[in-house]
């Protein structure tokens, strides 16, 4: 017996009845943030309220904004979606703000159409770039070649570390050599948790470096399948979950060199015949125990550090883990070295041995799909610090949150937008400025860090009504000192240069110019209300009076 396959279990839950969410604790809620997606296994943040959501099987990145699924994907690739196979995790790099990079990890078919049961050319890492609406020119980070008939372990999931570096788990995709502590010389990048430059490069000071040729990339090896990689905000130390095969899927803890011990160790040392005799052990290298384990498989998936007090101060930096099988999230306290969960009665052998000991650390249920036992693929904290939950099966988003928090922490909108009613052109560019006035109307204090920041939230978009190119724009960096701290009701005002040059070409004379401007704080934590001219509504309380959202451009022959 397996671990139960995710695309497998896809397949046969079509007409289930998904269950009730329920969580154990009552100082804790849970809402409902998007339905309606196509077998989600992923996601990831442009801001608060804006997702970039992966369907496994039809290979499309999904953009969500206030719970409302656009339209047209901002990617689509072409993905065999056999078992375990298809898009599988996306990434945003530290730098985003800056770089607009984002990693995606999938097994791409090599044809124009989506595919069930055909060889995938790889398990391929690209980065993409973020265009504001798309994701665009696809650089090849890492890939390897998937094995004929070969359809599930495929691992996929990446995290940044403190250190910059991008971390990439690979599943042993059935093979039997010495990174899967086996007789033999098979070393093909399966089974092992990779360490590489955000470019893809090898990474400098691998703990296996010194065994030569593809260790040079190794952080880890003796993994069986893992979906989940998270680092600990506090000590910068890597975890993951790593699913068995009948028994003990793990927690574990990964230092440099961990050897996980697939295929000779599954769960504690203490439980296998033949001890740490069998492995191979690679220079640098060193078997440790898992944290955590569960005797019967409950196929983990998600493993997140809360790394925000959004759920109270009691869940700050401690670690939650989802799973697949059953539908459940289970909360876990560390010690205070960090480097142990903090177990009691039963679990204090670290492995739950029954469901009565799988249940105790249980904080959520019903993430599931119904008769079928299927149901978290990945937890996210987000921007505003809550845990987001997303089930596969369900085609379901979660948020939680301590209770009662989730009215607007911030609520920042444009109050006025001043721009120039009309500008000459006489043969040359002409710089205007635009002034914006950003004000706190939320009920706590916003602060942005600094000017990457402050040009992260902004997003002024100008629309010619005409013939004229688009004016180019520029922020004017304000003369405020960061951090600046919006207290409630406080406001900051902002001056962006627009650069028109709508100069006669020799062929064609134009008159006049229209502009329209439009701006939204696209980090905010409620963006419904953020547009300016802001619509009419109930509770709206408008823009400030005199506005200017055109600007005529004359002369410009």
């Amino acid at each position: 017996m397996k671990t139960p396959h995710i695309g497998l279990l896809i397949l046969a839950l079509a007409g289930t009845t998904s269950q009730a969410q329920t969580l154990t604790d009552s100082s804790l809620t849970l809402t409902q943030i998007v339905s309606g997606l196509d077998q989600p296994i992923g996601l990831e943040f442009l801001a608060t309220n804006d997702l970039l959501v992966l369907e496994k099987a039809n290979g499309q990145v999904r953009r969500v904004i206030d719970g409302v699924i656009q339209v047209n994907p901002v990617l689509d690739l072409a993905v065999d979606s056999s078992d375990e196979r298809g898009i599988l995790s996306i990434l945003k790099h530290p730098g985003f703000a800056t770089n607009n990079f984002i990693y995606i990890c999938s097994t791409p078919n090599g044809t124009a159409d989506d595919t069930i049961g055909t060889t995938p050319t790889c398990i391929c890492v690209e980065r993409y770039e973020w265009d504001g609406s798309a994701l665009i020119n696809p650089v090849a980070i890492f890939s390897f070649t998937t094995l004929q008939g070969i359809d599930y372990h495929n691992g996929g999931a990446m995290a940044f570390g403190p250190d910059g570096k991008l971390y990439i788990v690979t599943g042993d995709h059935e093979q039997f050599g010495l990174l899967q502590n086996q007789p033999g010389f098979i070393v093909d990048d399966t089974s092992v948790i990779l360490r590489l430059n955000d470019d893809g490069t090898p990474a400098p000071g691998n703990p296996l470096a010194a065994e030569g040729s593809s260790y040079t990339n190794y952080f880890a090896y003796g993994v069986r399948n893992s979906f989940g990689l998270a680092f600990d905000p506090v000590t910068g130390n890597l975890w993951d979950t790593e699913n068995g095969e009948a028994n003990y899927d793990e927690i574990n803890l990964i230092a440099p060199g961990f050897n996980s011990g697939w295929r000779r160790i599954m769960g504690p040392l203490s439980r296998t015949p033949g001890g740490t005799n069998s492995l191979f052990l690679a220079a640098g290298s060193q078997y440790a125990d898992p944290k955590f384990s569960w005797l019967t498989t409950v196929a983990p998936t998600g493993i997140a550090f809360l790394n925000s007090t959004a759920l109270g101060a009691a869940y700050e930096n401690d670690l939650f883990v989802s799973d697949f099988n059953n539908g459940q999230l289970y909360h876990f306290d560390l010690n205070p070295a960090r480097n142990a969960l903090v177990l009691s009665g039963g679990l204090s052998d670290t492995v739950a041995d029954n469901d009565t000991e799988r249940d105790a650390p249980v904080i959520g249920t019903g993430f599931n799909g119904g008769f079928f036992e299927s149901g978290i693929a990945a937890l996210k904290v987000g921007p505003d610090g809550k845990l987001y939950v997303v089930s596969l099966v369900q085609g379901k988003i979660f948020a939680i949150a301590a209770a009662g928090a989730s009215a607007a922490v911030h609520d920042l909108a444009v109050v006025s937008l001043k721009a120039p009613k009309k500008i000459s052109l006489k043969g040359t560019p002409v710089i205007k400025p635009v002034k914006i006035a950003i004000q706190n109307l939320g009920n706590q204090t916003k602060t942005i860090a600094d000017a990457t920041a402050l040009l992260n939230l902004i997003n002024l978009t100008i629309e010619t009504l005409g013939g004229c190119p688009a004016p180019t724009t520029a922020l004017v960096p304000p003369k405020t000192v960061f951090p600046v701290v919006l207290a409630p009701k406080k406001k900051l005002s902002i001056s962006i240069n627009v650069t028109f040059d709508c100069v006669n070409d020799g062929t064609t004379g134009v008159g006049h110019e229209d502009f329209r401007y439009t701006i939204n704080l696209s980090a905010d934590d409620v963006p419904a209300n953020n547009d300016c001219p802001r619509a009419a509504s109930g509770t709206d309380k408008g823009c400030a009076k005199g506005v200017t959202v055109f600007t005529d451009v004359a002369g410009a022959q």
